[in-house]
């Protein structure tokens, strides 16, 4: 017996809990259009059309790459590529991509991107005549933890204004000037910089919390 959907609520989240056991996937491709095929398919080409792309193959992996990139560049949850709802999206764009787990972003994909940019940045910062580094010390709602963060700012060869976050980490000592030196060295030392080269190092400390 079909069950009448409550008044102002989401369908297809009505669906699912009505009908909870069902392929949602298998669902939804049956209401797709389907289209007409004027000649049937060869045996080989029905199997290349339904193959999906291997994990090994490089175009798989231009793909995923872009979604590890969507992911950190738009602070989307790990958890975005689990619905079933985000899988039958992207299968109606490209049948041939299988979409990866979250496990797949947290131990390799978001890693490896972090790699790649700190690279480029570490081979930008090098060519910088001048770098610029301002800082913040802020304490969060709610956690009651304090983040200290330190980004640079300098100007490339092509003369092109530049930035980019180099830390945000936890910062539970006392907001004491030794400390904060202390731990604006220890950062700097992870990028190879000599903080005795810089050409400006402004320092305040927000009294805001957010």
């Amino acid at each position: 017996m079909m069950h009448r959907v409550v008044r102002d609520s989401n369908l297809f989240q009505s669906i699912y809990l009505v009908h909870n056991m069902y392929n949602c996937s298998t669902f939804f491709s049956s209401l797709s259009f389907q289209e007409k095929k004027d000649q049937k398919l060869s045996l080989s080409e029905s199997i290349a059309r339904t193959r999906t792309w291997d994990r090994s193959e490089a175009v798989w992996k231009a793909n995923a790459r872009r979604l590890a990139e969507m992911v950190a560049m738009d602070m989307e949850p790990y958890s975005l590529v689990e619905p079933p709802g985000f899988k039958h999206f992207v299968n109606g764009l490209q049948p041939k991509f299988e979409v990866p787990g979250r496990h797949w972003l947290t131990d390799t994909a978001i890693p490896e991107l972090y790699d790649d940019i700190r690279r480029q940045i570490k081979a930008d910062l090098t060519e910088a005549q001048w770098i610029s580094f301002t800082t913040d010390i802020w304490t969060a709602n709610y956690t009651n933890v304090s983040f200290m963060s330190l980004p640079a700012h300098w100007i490339s060869p092509a003369f092109e204004r530049k930035m980019a976050v180099l830390h945000i980490q936890e910062f539970s000592e006392s907001h004491s000037a030794e400390n904060i030196a202390s731990r604006l060295r220890a950062m700097l030392s992870e990028w190879d910089a000599n903080a005795n080269s810089f050409f400006l190092l402004p320092l305040r400390q927000s009294s805001t919390s957010y």
